[in-house]
């Protein structure tokens, strides 16, 4: 996604929330968590369970499933250091002067943080966030590479949050090259032909295969949930996803854009019950997906045609500073609108995580803005704490997530992020910045 850099300079005037406005309704965090750092739940805690709902967003997870970085050789070893002119992997013995500063010893010979592959090891954390945002503690598994900070393998995995209620993922499930993602005319392991304009996938359908793997996991626990389409997966993978996991029958979903059928299913909207309340999620296709926004849908698609309070997605929905324009400009800031609650987005590079709540002008209302992207930060890079583990490739921070708490009784929300790896909110000390926030959130006004 390196070109979300030169992106980021054209909506460099986009709108941007009052710092005012925010800091006036409850604590911004921007790196460093304010909020407990461990835990049973949250700064609520005496609340009852069955009030309080809890939102887990998947952000860029691209590198878990691409296992591809400057630094390594190949995914199918542990080999670090490919250095060199052009990628020369005979210019990247460690150590030669062509190499990266970095690439010297211990950094460049096969780290505690690889098991078996890159890819493999890879996989196995995006297996781990699957079983973590699914409660199944038990199966998350570190062992074979790169213990936490504590040394140790295992947890007793004491719980942050006491579950995920819905789960949303953020786009760029996978990590396709973003000059190839829409010209693929099937999701299948057929070979490429030129630049992916006719052909499959080929050696990078392990790729799809991986996210099959993960929403399978998902699927499983009957907990509701919405893939998003990002810049870096064809849409036909996304199309074959949804239909692998049977996604139009489940029992919460509301509705999906079928206005384009070269790209049918790439926004898709839920309505679930969760504490005895009614939400809505809508998760849109935008620029930084690729497409047009279409703005039609996702009016239709806000309130589940109900009034609901809304969660919506989009792949680049904010730019850390404020919101993407599309999104905000043909979704959000609309008076018809005024049951978005929430936005959230990844993608854009230039913050690894942030969290605002904004006035929006035309609903008067506030709404969270979140983004999360942790997919160039390395999880032990020399110089940071961690180091003595040997250098990680990017590895979105070994499957850091973003949680939302509604605590509907005391109208509050919360907002935070979680490394399972280093069992943390706090920023970790290795590029995986993190924020936090608490705020008033007028539930029972809004929705009595």
């Amino acid at each position: 996604m390196l070109h979300a850099l030169l992106l980021l300079f054209c909506f460099a005037l986009g709108f941007a929330p009052a710092g005012a406005d925010a800091q006036a309704i409850g604590r911004v965090g921007t790196t460093g968590a304010s909020l407990q750092a461990s835990g049973p739940t949250s700064t609520l805690d005496a609340l009852p369970p069955d009030r309080r709902v809890f939102v887990c967003f998947l952000p860029d997870l691209q590198t878990l499933a691409q296992a591809q970085d400057l630094d390594i050789r190949s995914g199918d070893s542990c080999e670090l250091c490919q250095g060199g002119v052009g990628g020369d992997p005979v210019a990247g013995i460690c150590g030669e002067p062509a190499d990266p500063p970095w690439c010297v010893e211990p950094y460049c010979t096969a780290p505690l943080t690889c098991k078996d592959s890159w890819d493999a090891t890879h996989r196995q954390i995006y297996r781990n966030v699957g079983y973590l945002v699914t409660g199944q503690h038990e199966k998350i598994d570190w062992s074979g590479f790169s213990p936490p900070a504590d040394g140790a393998a295992t947890y007793a995995y004491a719980q942050d949050f006491p579950r995920c209620d819905l789960i949303l993922s953020l786009g760029d499930m996978m990590g396709i090259d973003d000059a190839d993602v829409q010209k693929l005319p099937q999701c299948t392991n057929a070979a490429k032909s030129g630049s992916l304009g006719a052909g499959g996938l080929g050696t990078d359908y392990d790729q799809y295969e991986t996210i099959e793997e993960f929403w399978d996991i998902v699927d499983a626990s009957g907990i509701p949930y919405m893939p998003l389409l990002g810049n870096h997966e064809p849409w036909r993978c996304v199309e074959k996803l949804l239909a692998h996991l049977n996604y139009t029958a489940k029992p919460w979903f509301y509705s999906q854009d079928i206005a384009d059928p070269n790209a049918n299913g790439i926004s898709n909207t839920i309505k679930v019950d969760i504490a005895g309340e009614t939400f809505c999620a809508a998760g849109v296709a935008d620029n930084a997906a690729g497409y047009v926004l279409n703005e039609a849908y996702c009016d239709a698609a806000i309130g589940c045609g109900g009034d609901y309070p809304t969660i919506l997605t989009a792949h680049g929905a904010s730019v850390g500073a404020g919101f993407e324009p599309g999104p905000y400009d043909k979704c959000v800031n609309d008076v018809n609108n005024s049951e978005v609650i929430a936005v959230a987005g990844g993608h854009w590079i230039v913050s690894t995580s942030s969290k605002q709540y904004p006035l929006i002008p035309a609903t008067g209302q506030n709404v969270l803005l979140m983004l999360s992207n942790w997919q160039f930060a390395n999880t032990h890079s020399p110089g940071f704490p961690g180091a003595e583990f040997g250098t990680t490739p990017n590895d979105a921070a070994r499957g850091t997530i973003t949680v939302l708490e509604l605590a509907l009784d005391q109208d509050r929300m919360l907002a935070w992020d979680w490394s399972e790896y280093f069992h943390t909110r706090e920023d970790h000390g290795d590029g995986g910045g993190t924020s936090s926030i608490d705020v008033a959130f007028p539930y029972s006004t809004r929705w009595p």
